[in-house]
């Protein structure tokens, strides 16, 4: 079912997985996890968040404005959704939080490294997203994958794994 889902949730800006051309250009990646795109208006995105809904892909989140997921990594687990909208009311930024639905101290077996691990992967065989590894200064370590204006960024957040989607195209003001 994931597999097919997949098809619903990355489309391509050219004809290579997650927004990429065959020769590995891309000229625009607004699409991101769900259908979900770069410049979506607030109403789009929870009029699109009732449609998955219906559809029971996406629940309501029991996080400040959040809409949640239910997968199934090791351990049933749970990818929490948040949006973040310019003053244009448009997205920038979508943050996936994945995390297991046991606590970690029954389950010594399940620590952040699994969880990453098992995230890379998920974005890699059912989202066609490859991310590579590189140091950073605030997280120590992180995942990343840029294509045109997309960043995606997957990194340590406690003891969850946070994957963000990015538009550099937004300049932060203030």
């Amino acid at each position: 079912m994931l597999l097919a889902l997949a098809n619903i949730w990355i489309s391509s800006c050219g004809e290579g997985p997650a927004g990429a051309s065959t020769d590995g250009s891309c000229i625009k990646c607004d699409t991101l996890y769900l259908g979900y795109r770069f410049g979506m208006s607030e109403e789009e995105f929870f009029g699109h968040c009732r449609e998955m809904n219906r559809r029971g892909i996406l629940f309501e989140g029991d996080e400040l404005n959040t809409v949640t997921q239910e997968i199934d990594l090791t351990v049933a687990s749970r990818i929490y959704i948040r949006p973040f909208f310019d003053d244009e009311d448009k997205i920038y930024q979508l943050d996936l939080l994945f995390q297991y639905n046991v606590l970690p101290m029954f389950r010594k077996d399940l620590t952040p490294a699994k969880l990453r691990k098992e995230v890379l992967e998920y974005m890699e065989k059912e989202l066609g997203e490859k991310l590579k590894p590189r140091d950073h200064p605030v997280y120590k370590r992180v995942w990343e994958n840029v294509q045109g204006h997309r960043r995606l960024r997957l990194f340590h957040e406690g003891e969850r794994i946070k994957v963000e989607y990015y538009d550099l195209r937004h300049e932060v003001t203030g």
